[in-house]
C-alpha cells in the first residue's frame, strides 16, 4: 500500500510512542534508516 487516506501514523522513536496525524489533503513524508523512523515531515495543501 503505498496511499492512505485518513488516519494517524504511529511508530516507536527512541522507546516513545509517537503519532502523526494524515492531512485531508497533502504529504507525509517518513525518512527510515536500518528499520528506525529517523524524521517525520507533513506538507498540507488547501482545496479549491
Amino acid at each position: 500500500m503505498n496511499e492512505l487516506h485518513k488516519g494517524w501514523i504511529y511508530f516507536l522513536n527512541r522507546g516513545i510512542i509517537k503519532s502523526v496525524k494524515l492531512p485531508e489533503y497533502g504529504d507525509v513524508r517518513l525518512k527510515i534508516a536500518d528499520g528506525v523512523v529517523t524524521m517525520v515531515e507533513t506538507k498540507t495543501q488547501q482545496k479549491f
